[in-house]
């Protein structure tokens, strides 16, 4: 038995200052002192704190039956004065099968098995500091006819302010076969996070549009497979990992009424987070192909939305509803950032010296949304080569995907226009590395090991959204995820050579 307990205490103060001066005489001194005029100058101060108290045991009986258990109390400035601590236990139990006796018959092929299952909950702290306080900011104010300097609040207080919380719950399998060349790993679990911290839309009657509050309940459930293979263990070695993963995401509660809550980016309406869907599912109108010529246009022309008098190479829209009008209530959740499976897979080979690394991932079943989608080829939107598969005329109609080059409401509609396919594999890296023989380092004095190794890193990518990183710069926050607007680069490919010496 193993007992540990514990108290920490940490606090962070971040300063920054700023002043620029300018009518310097020359550039010889440099010092703010020198210059005449003071053009701007800012200062802040920023203070956070966290007190932990925690305790733990570990037991382990016949080096079959391992349980673990923790808990701990932590409290952290940055929440409301009513709501700032917060109690997190976690408990884990092991069995290892293999160890029992009825397993001896059968030890040659099932070297090892466990059973374990762990059941715990942590706390999440990482919003801003001072968050749940109503700040103030300067201001004018018009007294009279002149204006005075004075302040204003510029957030919404809430000293209820606590803690978000997740609670896992997780059963796994462990497998080894034939002495451990084949090795199994299995997990289920369940994740409920409540309490979440998101920015809420409140009334404006209050002089705020949102305020940061703890609401609803999200669960993320799913699986983890890993397969690790010895194929050759001889003087030549082969070793094979790959894992594959799944998680399903459901908002399960959203405050007192459970109202929806759209998320917006770039002023634009783009998600949703209600009861039954994934959070910062993608809201947009679902498109139906272009309009291919005029007859195309009079027959569906209530498949228009916002423009009166669409033309041929104008998006279509799906009538959800069945109005026979393409109204706001035709959005339709399209999509979602969060892959339904994401995988890895390496190959280790080694010979005498010698060693290689080939390693591959990928993900498949998500999104992501390019606000860039909205320029059309009259703006900087042209730098992306799906423009040249564009609608022209009827007599050249492109892909039947691409609309007509416009400025108008055409491209402005947030919809399913606007998402790209984030699926890809790749082949993410290779390495090469070589050990000087030991009868060979040993000549050089006081070096105990000397490898020579080379690699490349991103060598191949099979995407659908030109080569780009699939991580999303520009707004990535719980209830926008996955948001893009055209800001992100091709991933570059990087050659590295070096030599590791140890002494």
């Amino acid at each position: 038995m193993n007992l540990l307990g514990g108290y920490t205490y940490q606090e962070e103060t971040y300063e920054y200052s700023y002043l620029k001066k300018t009518g310097f005489p020359d550039d010889d001194i440099k010092t703010l002192n020198a210059g005449t005029v003071l053009d701007s100058g800012t200062s802040t101060e920023e203070k956070w704190s966290l007190i932990s108290y925690l305790g733990r045991a570990n037991v382990s009986y016949l080096d079959k039956y391992v349980l673990s258990a923790s808990i701990r109390r932590d409290g952290c400035s940055r929440f409301g004065k009513n709501n700032r601590w917060g109690i997190f236990p976690s408990a884990s139990a092991g069995w290892i099968i293999s160890e029992e006796s009825f397993m001896e018959d059968i030890k040659d092929v099932v070297s090892n098995l466990k059973l374990r299952a762990s059941l715990g909950t942590v706390g999440n702290n990482n919003i801003g500091n001072y968050s749940s306080i109503g700040l103030m900011e300067a201001t004018k104010y018009v007294i009279g006819d002149s204006s005075e300097g004075g302040y204003s609040p510029s957030s919404f207080s809430n000293l209820d302010l606590g803690w978000e919380k997740t609670s896992t719950a997780d059963v796994g399998l462990d497998f080894g076969f034939y002495n451990n060349r084949i090795n199994l790993t299995f997990d289920y679990y369940i994740s409920n996070t409540k309490d979440l911290l998101l920015q809420v839309p409140i009334p404006q009657v209050t002089g705020f549009s949102n305020a940061l509050q703890n609401i609803g309940r999200v669960q993320n459930r799913g699986y983890e497979f890993e397969l690790l293979t010895k194929n050759m263990v001889g003087e030549f070695k082969w070793t094979t990992a790959f894992n594959i993963a799944h998680n399903k995401n459901e908002v399960k509660e959203l405050g007192p009424d459970g109202s929806a809550i759209i998320g917006y980016s770039g002023g634009f309406p783009v998600t949703i987070t209600r009861i039954g869907d994934a959070i910062g599912s993608y809201y947009l109108f679902e498109t139906d192909g272009l309009f291919k010529d005029q007859a195309d246009v009079d027959a569906n022309k209530a498949m228009a939305y916002l423009s009166p008098k669409p033309q041929p190479g104008d998006l279509k829209y799906k009538d959800q509803d069945g109005s026979k009008d393409i109204t706001a209530e035709d959005k339709t959740i399209v999509g979602h950032n969060s892959p339904d499976f994401f995988w890895g897979l390496t190959n280790t080979f080694s010979y005498k010296g010698f060693d290689l690394s080939v390693f591959f991932d990928g993900q498949w079943g998500n999104k992501l949304l390019n606000l860039g989608k909205k320029e059309t080829t009259q703006s900087r939107g042209n730098v992306r080569g799906y423009w040249n598969d564009r609608w022209r005329s009827e007599e050249n109609p492109g892909n039947g995907k691409v609309p007509r080059a416009v400025t108008t409401e055409n491209l402005t509609t947030p919809s399913d226009w606007w998402l790209e396919d984030a699926s890809f594999w790749r082949i993410r890296n290779i390495n090469l590395g070589y050990n000087l023989p030991v009868k060979i380092v040993s000549k050089i004095k006081d070096i105990s090991s000397l490898k020579i190794y080379g690699g490349v890193d991103n060598i191949f990518m099979h995407d659908h959204f030109n080569h780009m990183s699939q991580t999303a710069a520009y707004n990535d926050s719980n209830l926008t995820p996955g948001v893009d607007y055209d800001s992100g680069y091709p991933l570059a490919r990087t050659f590295k050579l070096g030599i590791n010496i140890k002494f």
